[in-house]
């Protein structure tokens, strides 16, 4: 296994850095939050389509650069550090690769390049993970209630899969009402989707069943690289604020409460990134750890990600609490993750049997 990282992908790393860094800023998410609520910053996601974020890890032969989930997860890191108006979850971590792998020649010649090219966004629902009601299908149509989808105020088709069952759904279609809904996290917009014999495709290739749970570990592994990066932003920020803060005639990053702390925080982001990367050389290479090596991202990821942000807050102190500062929009985020990526007992069972059987077979 190769470590190092290629000229390509540090290329892409940088230029998606350099990009976010002048502008994706915070303020930039508050104007877009109170311009649109529900929405997302357009400009921002054309401007990652230009890039080609959007078509990182779409196939060539559908308008994408046909790179892997190791390079996806490297862009997910980095956008991770910047409080992101834009549907990279729904659309890019799950729903292109639900169309890819479960969709028809057709459906991936019309959806895919658009996906790829910026113009057309997704959200993706897996009825089992998120405890939704399987909808009723009626042929060409189905009737399900969705109490909570991100992106899905703003996006354009949905991936529903339950079961051995998957449809796609045009968003903009009849029999579609769509009503905003408050969660913890403001930045990431969420809405209840209501269909009621809406037309709806189904996607007839594959294995339905296999394919889901390859998504949601797919969707995991990048979600923890996403973390990865919000840890790193969070101790970077905590550090500087530690360092200028002074009390009793003394920086506070002096006191050994706050380097103990900020140490503890570096040790929790190095093995989720540490993990994190080994998942994501498994997902792209098709490595048989790929089952354990995703729910162990995924549980190191989501405690670093709840650790770090929570005492992000309290290295800044009473000023951390408050709505101009952003410490409390990544603790938010963080649980917001958490909260889409199912209860913990699935992914602890996942890795156990999963280790079980890796060591049953040797």
């Amino acid at each position: 296994m190769e470590m190092g990282f290629s000229e390509l992908q540090r290329e892409i790393v940088g230029g998606v850095e350099r990009y976010l860094a002048d502008v994706a800023t915070s303020q930039r998410a508050r104007s877009s939050f109170e311009v649109d609520p529900h929405g997302f910053d357009h400009s921002l996601w054309e401007g990652l389509a230009s890039l080609g974020v959007t078509g990182l890890a779409i196939g060539d032969a559908h308008g994408g650069l046909g790179l892997s989930e190791l390079e996806l997860g490297l862009v997910a890191e980095c956008a991770g550090k910047f409080l992101l108006r834009a549907p990279l979850s729904s659309t890019l971590y799950a729903s292109a690769a639900a169309i890819e792998r479960l969709g028809s020649e057709a459906q991936c010649a019309r959806w895919l390049p658009r996906i790829a090219a910026g113009e057309t966004t997704a959200v993706y629902v897996d009825c089992a993970l998120q405890g939704f009601a399987a909808p009723q299908s009626f042929g060409d149509a189905i009737t399900a209630t969705f109490p909570v989808v991100p992106d899905a105020m703003a996006a354009d088709i949905l991936i529903a899969v339950s079961g051995a069952e998957a449809w796609l759904v045009d968003l903009a279609g009849e029999g579609v009402e769509r009503t905003g809904v408050e969660t913890i996290d403001p930045i990431q917009p969420s809405a209840r989707v209501a269909l009621t014999r809406a037309p709806a495709d189904p996607l007839p290739a594959g294995d339905t069943i296999e394919a889901a749970a390859w998504i949601r570990r797919r969707v995991a592994v990048l979600r923890a690289f996403e973390l990865v990066g919000m840890c790193q932003r969070c101790i970077e920020d905590a550090s500087a604020y530690a360092r200028e803060r002074r009390a009793f005639g003394r920086a506070i990053g002096s006191f050994q409460a706050v380097k103990h702390l900020l140490a503890d925080m570096y040790v929790k982001m190095e093995l989720a990134r540490s993990n994190a990367y080994y998942a994501g050389w498994a997902l792209a290479t098709g490595h048989p750890s790929v089952v354990a090596s995703a729910a162990s991202a995924h549980l190191s990821a989501i405690d670093a990600g709840r650790f770090c942000t929570a005492n992000a807050l309290q290295v800044h102190g009473g000023i951390g609490f408050t709505w101009e500062l952003d410490c409390h929009l990544r603790y938010r985020r963080a649980h917001h993750i958490a909260l889409q990526s199912g209860p913990p007992r699935l992914w602890e069972d996942e890795l156990i049997f999963a280790l079980a059987a890796e060591r049953e077979a040797a």
